[in-house]
Parts: structure tokens; sequence; C-alpha cells
């Protein structure tokens, strides 16, 4: 038996024989101190013996939590990624303000309302939950987490990875009194408790997204000095392997057990990309050619054989089957006078409306125009007859067989564009994320581009968006309209979508169909990527890693310094392609699978990476959002990111694009 002052009796009734009664009191116990008895009972009938230990209760932090300093903003909430904890936003609310929502504030509540004790706080930088491997955690193992693998830090240095306690400058005010403290084993930073017995102190995170943080306090310094992660890498413990406790949002167990320190919740670092979204306006008459009929004619064995597909070296091994050779059959025809030349196959699958009729186009060259076989009417038609030719287009698909070129539509962006790019938190009732970026700790965010009138909605139309050389004339269209950029910043982060029509003429996929591999070379967006400069740096989808993906690059200059590709400037979306690919895929011509496509959802986020510095547009035996799918042999993308372009995005310090 130990500890002072102490009176014995007790009881054992589990023992046979006469029972006996051992009260324990002590006049001087001290708070913290344990007390033990050991003792052994010998009865006539039985023996045993019988040990135990009491822990007199002392003043403790029963709470710690994190609050914040500026509270016009989006609060610290429930992060929803991996290992759960908090969640922040650090970066500006809008470009001008001059505030630092960095800091925040760690508050430790004492058990008892005094004043005057130093609670002594420690930082760590606790083990991302989200990966154990390279590259997104090169520090860690299937078997081993150890935190200290943040990506930021706060003053240029490694030694704020982990955040940074602050003590007031000298002339400041220190209601407090806070000030460092430093042994053998750690340093932190120790304040006074108040007359509610709180002790407050100020806190700054990292500005990377995905870096994630915790903070201990206690009132013994020696005690606190002598904490460490626990083996994953998350957990606080003691030098007797003992678990420290910690404040969640939804339990508390530092009020409930006999800890000696507390800890918080892990806080992980998210970033919002502010999206300005423009668009085209109206297709205008541009999209149709009228002329008169010169002859009216026919033709037969138009359709020609199909070339067996080209095999993907690191996808499928197998090609598929060559089609059966089609029949020849009868197709009527016109011989037709324009102010200029019509583009070969633009029409195919359009109609040309001749009067009261009208026929469906099969192709078409410089001169005429031919049908699907020889619709009745077709033969009336007289030479000296006016003419509207449509091709195809129909870019929000309403037109059914009335196709008029989108003649007069304004361009808007269609439905279910921006599914994976929405300002919101889990999925969509397939499983599929509603914030694709949300893998990086990035969440798009729309409000601040629209309230300050920069999103446009009737930008210059254009029909075909041609690429120029060096991606000039798509640069010039960006340029030319994204007006958001002069307030990028490195804690301020923009990117730009146009909505547009279609891309250049060789990649509209207007006549795909007619020689049946075209679709490859259509074009649904274009976000020119500006650090091609291969003097100075190699293509990248990698960092921190010797496991890339086929074709990949690690990151570096050639002189041996990592860098972060500094992207494109913008994306344009060519929604009229993207809604041809939809049509084309629900019945494509052999061998190509028919089957729903995703290319509308995709497209946008795709183009978006493209702006992070994301090369991508490979063809993999694992296809993921910057990937290019695998039509021939039917396998799709998987709505998620590779490591690899997680990493680059969560290493980016400049917005996208610069």
């Amino acid at each position: 038996m130990t500890g002072p002052g102490v009176n014995v009796s007790g009881s054992d009734p589990d023992c046979d024989g006469p029972n006996a009664f051992v009260t324990l009191t002590s006049q001087a116990y001290q708070a913290g101190e344990t007390y033990c008895i050991t003792a052994t009972h010998n009865f006539p009938q039985n023996s045993c013996g019988t040990n135990a230990c009491i822990t007199i209760p002392g003043p403790k932090v029963t709470s710690l939590t994190f609050d914040q300093i500026l509270t016009d903003d989006l609060p610290i909430d429930t992060n929803p990624n991996a290992g759960g904890g908090l969640r922040i936003f650090p970066d500006k609310k809008v470009p001008a303000e001059t505030v630092d929502r960095r800091k925040i504030r760690v508050k430790a509540q004492y058990s008892t309302a005094t004043a005057g004790v130093r609670i002594y706080f420690r930082n760590f930088d606790v083990d991302d939950p989200s990966a154990d491997t390279a590259p997104i955690d090169a520090s860690d193992s299937p078997t081993i987490t150890t935190g200290n693998d943040n990506n930021g830090n706060v003053d240029g240095t490694t030694a704020t990875r982990a955040g940074l306690l602050i003590v007031p400058p000298t002339g400041q005010p220190n209601p407090y009194s806070c000030q460092t403290f430093s042994n053998s084993n750690a340093t932190g930073v120790s304040c006074l408790t108040d007359g509610t017995g709180a002790a407050i102190v100020d806190f700054q995170t990292t500005m990377q997204p995905g870096d994630n943080f915790s903070v201990v306090a206690g009132p013994d310094e020696t005690y606190v000095s002598g904490l460490v992660l626990a083996a994953n890498g998350i957990d606080l413990k003691d030098t007797n392997n003992t678990e420290i406790p910690v404040t969640t949002s939804a339990t508390n167990e530092c009020s409930a057990v006999m800890n000696r320190a507390c800890r918080t919740d892990m806080l992980t670092v998210w970033r919002r990309l502010h999206m300005e979204v423009d668009s085209m306006g109206k297709v205008g008459m541009s999209n149709n050619v009228h002329g008169t009929i010169a002859q009216v004619g026919s033709t037969s064995c138009l359709v020609e054989q199909l070339e067996p597909p080209t095999p993907v070296p690191d996808s499928s091994p197998s090609p598929c089957p060559t089609p059966a050779p089609s029949p020849c059959e009868v197709n009527a025809g016109f011989f037709v006078q324009t102010n200029d030349p019509l583009e070969t196959a633009r029409f195919e699958n359009g109609r040309i409306k001749i009067g009261a009729y009208s026929f469906r186009i099969r192709t078409n060259d410089a001169t005429s125009v031919i049908l699907y076989g020889v619709p009745q009417h077709s033969q009336s038609i007289r030479p000296g007859s006016t003419f509207v030719l449509y091709d195809d287009d129909d870019y929000n698909n309403d037109d059914g067989i009335n196709l008029d070129g989108d003649e007069l539509e304004n361009v808007v962006k269609l439905p279910n564009s921006f599914t994976y790019v929405l300002s919101e938190d889990g999925t969509h009732a397939d499983g599929r994320p509603k914030n694709l970026f949300g893998d990086a700790y990035i969440r798009p965010e729309y409000q601040w581009a629209e309230t300050s009138g920069y999103n446009q909605a009737n930008l210059q139309f254009e029909l075909n968006v041609e690429e120029g050389p060096q991606y000039a004339t798509l640069l010039q269209v960006l340029s030319r309209n994204r007006d958001s950029e002069s307030k990028e910043a490195d804690d301020f982060w923009i990117t730009y979508t146009l909505v547009g029509y279609q891309g250049p003429k060789s990649a509209d996929f207007d006549g795909s169909s007619a020689n049946g591999a075209d679709y490859e070379q259509g074009l649904l967006g274009v976000s020119p990527i500006q650090f091609f400069d291969r003097s100075q740096i190699g293509a990248c989808d990698c960092q921190k890693t010797t496991t890339c993906p086929p074709g990949g690059m690690v990151c570096q200059l050639m002189n041996g310094g990592e860098v972060i590709p500094v992207g494109a400037n913008g994306s344009l979306i060519f929604q009229e392609v993207l809604q041809d690919y939809t049509k084309y895929f629900l019945s494509p011509p052999p061998p190509i699978v028919s089957r729903t496509i995703d290319e509308i959802r995709i497209t946008i986020p795709h183009e978006i990476g493209h702006q992070f510095g994301l090369l991508g547009d490979q063809k993999r035996m694992t296809f993921k959002i910057m990937d290019y799918s695998n039509y021939l042999c039917d396998q799709i993308n998987e709505v998620r990111f590779n490591p690899e372009h997680l990493n680059l995005m969560r290493r980016r310090v400049r917005s996208p694009g610069k």
C-alpha cells in the first residue's frame, strides 16, 4: 500500500470465511497521485490475494478545439475525405482582402475556473490518411505511417510544415501571456488560463490542399514534451504507450478519462477553385448554306468498307473484328450551285430542304449532295430549285428530324456538363463524385465569379474555332474573353471555361461516320497547355515518384530542379461535338461497340485538369478522368484522378495556368 497518511480497512467477499473490511483515507492527497493496495488474506477455509490502485483526479485540460478568428467565411466543418476530422479553407474569400484566413485559434479548457495556470501547447504534422505510398505520401509504406508529410509550410522552412503556434510580437496584445518553451524533447508555446479556465493560442496553417495538423495541450510541460505520434501517424501517445484522448465535433474523450493531456481533432486544408464560366451567344444563320439545284442524278455502291482498327499497345491486346462487306445500293443525289464549294462530308446525316420537301443526306463533296436511298419526291426536284443545307449539328438535341443547324439558338451549357464539378461533397446516386476535385482537397466555387459580373452568356459566336499555329487562335479566343485573370493569386485560385460550339473543321466530327474511325480525331474540348518548352522542361504527369504511368516523366527542369507545370490558362468546350459523340456511340458502325458514353460530363473536369498542368491524354490499361477512353474495346473511364495527378494538384502553389 502506498500513499500519504492512510488508514487501512477492507473486505474481501470473494474469499470464504470471516470477512474483513478496509477503509482507505488520506488527509494530504496530491492531485494525480496513485494509491495502491496489495494484500494477502489467509483464512481457515481458503486464502486469496487482492490488489487495487486508485488515481486521485487532478485539474486537466477537458477540451481542446479550433476556433475561427474571422467568422465571415466558410466555417471549420467536417472533413469528408479519408480520416475525417475537420476542414478549413484558409485561402482568400475575395481577391482584394488583406486578412489572413490561415490564422485560427486553439482553445484549451481547464477543468477548474482558475486563472494563471500555464497550459503547454504543441502542434503536429499528422499522417496523410488518404494514401500510404508514393507519389502522394512517399514517406509511408504499407506497414509504416510516419506523419510529417505535409507539402506546404508557413514561413518557407520545413520546420513549419506542421503549422505554426504564434506568440504575439512584443508590443502587441497578448491577453493569455503566451510564450515559447523549449527543452531537450520539444518546443512549443505555453499560455496562461483566464478566469474561466480557458487558455487560447493562435495557430497558422499552411495553404497546400491535403495538409493536416493536430495540436495537443496539457498543464505539465514534461509530459506534453514527451508525446509522440502513434503507429498510425495520426494519434498521439505518451512514454507508457497510452493514447492521448481527443476532442471531436461529436465526442469529447478528454472530459471522460484520467488524461494528462488533450488532443484536437485532425484539421485538413482545403482550397477553393473559383470558376469563371462563359458561353457563346446565338448560333445565328451561319450554320446553313443556300444555293440552287444544278442537276438531279443517282449513284450506286457508295458504301465503303471500313478499315480494321489499329490495336492500342497499352490496352486490350486483341482488336475488334473486321466488319462484313456491305451490299451496293442506289442513292439519289443533286449537283448544287453555291457561292463557295461545300466542305466535304460536312452535311452527312444532315438534311437538304427544297421547297416543301426535306431529304436526309448521306454525304456530300464540294459540288454534290448524296441522299440515303431514293426517297419519295426526290426525282421530282427540278434544276433551278432553291435549297437550304443543314448539317446534323444539334448541340442540345432538341431538333428531332427537322434539323436546322441550331439556327438562332443561344449556346448554353448542356445539362449535366458540370455534374462532376459541383460545390458539394459526397457522391451521386450512382456512387460517382459530385466534386471530382475533392480527392485533391479542392472544391469548385461559382458564386464569386457570378456575383462579380465575370460570367458572360452572350460572347461572339464562332462556328469553328480553329487552332492556328501553336494554338494561337485558341489562345486569342481565351484571352479575349477571360476577365478574371488579373485577380488570380497564390491564395485565390481561378479557372476559366468557355462553353463553345465546335473546334477546328478537321476535328468537328461532321461527317465522321463516313470512314468509321474519325471519332478519335474529334475535339471535345481543348486547353492549350503552355509548358512544352522542351529546352526547359519535359512533359510530365508525375512528381517525387519513379512509378509514373506509361509515357509520363518526372516533373523537373532539365538542370534537375523540380517544377509544377504551368498548365493552360483556360478551356474551350465544344458542346456540339460532344453531342455528336453521344449520338454516334448509341449506334456506331462495326466493329465499335454500341454504348452510352459519359463525355458530356467528364470533358469539363478533364479540361480543368489541363489548367492544373496535368498532361494526361493517354490510353492506359486503367482509364481515369485525364485519359482517353478506348472506345474500340469498350473500356471506359473511371471518374477519378490518377494518384500522380492528385499529387501535382496538391503540390501546386500558384493558380492554375500561372
